[in-house]
């Protein structure tokens, strides 16, 4: 077993099962020469052992393994990833026993070694594809979860408030003073009226599938949308939301329903942390692409917290600003938006205190004069 180094970078990982050292190299010098980048095993124990620990995209697995115990091993493999394509090597396989194999095992396809090396590349290339689209349809799932997630919670949390305050007035209303809890009443109706329209709103952006546009978005409008959701969740407390773009009329290529979701769970979350004083946003133009830095004034981030903040099973907590944390899918929901329109999500600490969140997004800052052509993809 071993890890080829020093090999073409490559984003896809091959596994390859087969036990002759001969054809092991062959297949390592075959796809490494494609850019792959390629691990190997000689059965399925040792195979699956390492697909736990380096989830390849591709599995090229000789016959032999899997008649030996295929049933058990895809069907373990599958369960780490679903969404990973095998292809069978063998040599001299008639035609319905090519068939049985693939009906039996889930195959999605069969490279016959007399064939040439052409032919496997060509199933390689075809798995690959394969297990993209797959996956791109499981990020559409989990996103559609997380958001599913966050709203309930966040609704919970309005209706826990209204049902309180409902039970005060119900026990003897004669006795308790109606003072303020009418407006508390109000403001948790309406926070769970928002809620409800954000998650409409989140839902509607992947109604008809994953798609991502490319449109001008202008910045100052984007801007404008922000500061109206943000004064709801600031009410009355002491913190205020500046926001900095680097020239009037500013308009950048991408697909602005998707960077307002984003921005907005940024902004929900950091004003969340912050008790008091600024929350900045900042559009800054970069070479090749644009930046939205937004930094808060809360209690910051320790350096070994930082690799945690954007991981979308870690529950980040501080019990000074947050004493009820949320279910961390705010920002989970943003790092996948920010994938599916090509864009990089980053957490920092401020030395001064609290947290930068900045999002990168390809394509340069223009005037709104500049035409774009809008695309869809």
């Amino acid at each position: 077993m071993k890890v080829p180094i020093g090999s073409m970078a490559s984003d896809h990982t091959i596994l390859v099962v087969n036990d002759r050292e001969e054809t092991q190299a062959a297949l390592c010098r075959l796809l490494e020469r494609e850019g792959h980048r390629v691990l190997t095993a000689a059965d399925s124990a040792a195979a699956l052992d390492l697909f736990a620990r380096e989830r390849a995209d591709v599995l090229l697995v000789e016959r032999a393994a899997i008649e030996a115990n295929g049933a058990g091993f895809l069907r373990r493999v599958r369960v780490l990833d679903d969404g990973v394509a095998v292809v069978v090597s063998g040599r001299g396989l008639d035609a319905p026993t090519r068939r049985r194999l693939i009906s039996t095992f889930d195959l999605h396809g069969i490279s016959d070694t007399e064939t040439g090396s052409g032919v496997v590349l060509e199933l390689i290339d075809s798995a690959l594809a394969s297990s993209r689209r797959a996956r791109r349809a499981r990020a559409a799932r989990e996103l559609r979860d997380l958001v599913l997630v966050k709203f309930c919670h966040d609704l919970r949390n309005s209706l826990h408030v209204i049902r309180g305050y409902t039970e005060i007035l119900c026990g003897d209303p004669a006795a308790v003073s109606v003072d303020g809890i009418l407006d508390r009443l109000g403001v948790a109706s309406e926070t769970a009226l928002g809620l409800a329209q954000d998650y409409l709103d989140l839902a509607r952006l992947d109604a008809a599938g994953v798609s991502v546009r490319r449109e001008p978005v202008d910045v100052d409008a984007l801007l404008d949308d922000l500061r109206a959701l943000s004064s709801r969740q600031i009410a009355t407390r002491p913190v205020q939301l500046i926001t900095h773009v680097p020239f009037p009329g500013a308009v950048i290529c991408t697909d602005g329903d998707k960077v307002r979701a984003i921005l907005a769970q940024l902004l929900a979350n950091a004003i969340k942390f912050t008790l008091s004083g600024e929350v900045r946003l900042t559009v800054r133009p970069e070479p090749g692409h644009t930046e939205f830095a937004l930094a808060d004034a809360g209690p910051g981030i320790k350096e070994d917290a930082l690799p945690d903040v954007l991981n979308p099973v870690c529950q980040f907590r501080n019990d000074v600003a947050a004493p009820t944390p949320g279910q961390g899918v705010g920002l989970a929901i943003a790092l996948r938006l920010s994938a599916l329109i090509g864009a990089s999500l980053t957490a920092t600490s401020d030395s001064g205190g609290g947290s930068i969140f900045t999002l990168s997004l390809p394509g340069a800052l223009s005037h709104r004069a500049e035409a774009y052509e809008p695309t869809l993809h």
